[in-house]
């Protein structure tokens, strides 16, 4: 009898040879029974010496590989390697983990046996969450690694990820792709491939696991799922600046609240200030059942936002609203569901801007963002008075 893929393990991959080595000698060491799991990797590059490490794991693992000689996108690779998906658990894990001998057997035993609808988010141990350059690596044997999972392994349970000492307010902000997990059925019933929109280092992951959180399916982090993430060369400057771009997609694309404090504060920031924020919101729009919203629109012409405005569900205006007149008749009005403290629009991109008197209801914490923000995108601001 054919036994079922239990497992597949999605990884992106472009020029990491050492440390894709790495991870391949730790998925072949795993207890899980080779014929139950395989390894599906995604290749932005045609590279014989990738090959070659391939062959080395030709008896010992189930490796296919998807290559095509394209500039690095990992939302590309990881969609290349899904669609070739057979395992009934998704594990998406960068190149750059190595995990212990029983961590697809623990995973698979523990979080899915009993077909659980979840999103599994395991700890990152050593990784720097992009807060230092790294110019050189010191490469180590597989056998330093083994060492250190299994010395880990024997202090379990741990929470030695940074994420775990955090109050976790917003489901999707920590769902890192570097090691997570969830049912191949709901990847395929939401249509939950990445979008490969994103340019550059982050966010993508976040995006994808916003959507998950729409589809109604819990992101739990879960301490006895875990790896070690290997060092690699790393330049924090040029990686925040794709960085901020692909937060402006991302707000562009699901404007709200949420999506707003993650895109300006970061992760952690946006977590633990959260429910601050939604408070604030809340009060100054009158009624937590209240929108303030974002207006962007032309007047006489030219491009302009509108910062501060109150709505109802139903997008009816309850404060100023004689204001959205201004706006040009036959002309689009997009309303955003945001405060302003993050905008999803590029620098000076925006000709006037209305701050409406709303705004100075929040303290002077959010209010400095916003006030930052529009400063930011738009050439020329007014305060409104009340």
């Amino acid at each position: 009898m054919i036994k079922k893929m239990k497992i597949s393990v999605i990884m992106p991959y472009k020029k990491r040879l050492e440390n894709i080595r790495m991870a391949f000698e730790a998925m072949a060491a795993q207890t899980m029974e080779k014929s139950e799991f395989e390894i599906i990797v995604g290749v932005m590059e045609y590279c014989e010496k990738y090959i070659a490490v391939c062959r080395q794991f030709i008896d010992r693992i189930n490796i296919c590989s998807i290559l095509v000689n394209e500039e690095w996108n990992v939302a590309a690779a990881r969609n290349a390697a899904l669609r070739q998906a057979a395992g009934e658990i998704l594990v998406i894990l960068d190149a750059d983990m190595v995990v212990p001998a029983n961590f697809l057997t623990n995973l698979y035993d523990r979080h899915f046996s009993f077909r659980q609808r979840q999103c599994v988010i395991g700890q990152m141990i050593d990784y720097s969450n992009n807060t230092e350059n790294v110019d050189s690596v010191e490469i180590l044997p597989f056998s330093h690694y083994e060492k250190l999972l299994s010395e880990l392994e024997r202090e379990q349970p741990f929470q030695k990820d940074t994420r775990w000492h955090v109050e976790h307010n917003i489901p999707w902000a920590f769902a890192w792709t570097a090691l997570i997990a969830l049912p191949r059925t709901i990847v395929e019933q939401s249509s939950l491939l990445f979008d490969e929109n994103f340019r550059g280092y982050g966010v993508e992951d976040l995006e994808w696991a916003y959507r998950i959180s729409l589809s109604g399916v819990p992101l739990l982090l879960k301490h006895d799922v875990w790896g070690i993430h290997l060092p690699h060369a790393r330049n924090v400057n040029s990686n925040q600046l794709t960085e901020g771009s692909n937060y402006r997609y991302f707000l562009g694309k699901y404007p709200g609240y949420d999506v707003e404090i993650v895109s300006r504060l970061g992760d952690f920031q946006g977590n633990i200030s959260y429910m601050e924020y939604k408070k604030e919101i809340e009060a100054v729009a009158h009624n937590a059942n209240n929108l303030l919203s974002v207006l962007n629109g032309k007047v006489k012409g030219i491009t302009t936002l509108v910062i501060g405005v109150i709505q109802d569900r139903n997008g009816n205006y309850l404060s100023d609203s004689s204001l959205p007149a201004v706006f040009d008749m036959g002309e689009e009005v997009i309303s955003m569901p945001l405060a302003g403290i993050s905008l999803p629009f590029e620098d000076q991109s925006m000709e006037e801007c209305f701050i409406l008197p709303v705004i100075m209801g929040f303290s002077d914490k959010y209010k400095d963002l916003i006030f930052q923000e529009c400063q930011r995108v738009s050439k020329k601001i007014q305060v409104k008075e009340k």
